[in-house]
């Protein structure tokens, strides 16, 4: 917090009080402006590593939205075909890629994202559970 002082009010301040209180109450001392420095380096890396965690966690559910919607369209066109031409292979093939289907959008619902982001401590307060910074900057 910076104060603008008139000459005699700077005056006053400096004959009023030991120089020794003035150089605390207005001159960081070194120790404080490194761990200063050291804390907003700290918060800047911490952020980072948020983001890249996030960034992963998304990149990783979209990957799985695209796996999924592929499935579907498998699932869709093996039920089409299946009921004019019933192979044996081909119906357990569809009853498998059912349930896949089934687990993989439960996996991919609200609840199943809820989960997730919980065991990985993902979009929370907890973001940065693993962040270690480095010993020396």
């Amino acid at each position: 917090m910076s104060r603008t002082f008139t000459r005699e009010e700077f005056y006053d301040l400096v004959w009023s009080k030991p120089m020794t209180y003035l150089a605390k109450e207005f001159v960081l001392s070194d120790a404080r402006q490194r761990e200063e420095e050291r804390q907003r380096r700290e918060s800047v890396l911490r952020q980072k590593h948020i983001d890249e965690r996030r960034s992963k966690a998304l990149d990783s559910l979209l990957e799985e939205m695209a796996s999924l919607d592929r499935l579907r369209r498998l699932v869709s066109s093996l039920r089409a075909e299946l009921e004019a031409d019933a192979s044996a292979r081909i119906a357990v093939l569809l009853t498998f890629a059912e349930e896949k289907l089934a687990r993989r959008e439960l996996a991919l619902s609200a609840d199943g994202l809820e989960r997730r982001l919980e065991e990985s401590r993902l979009f929370a307060e907890d973001d940065d559970h693993d962040f270690r910074p480095p010993a020396y900057y």
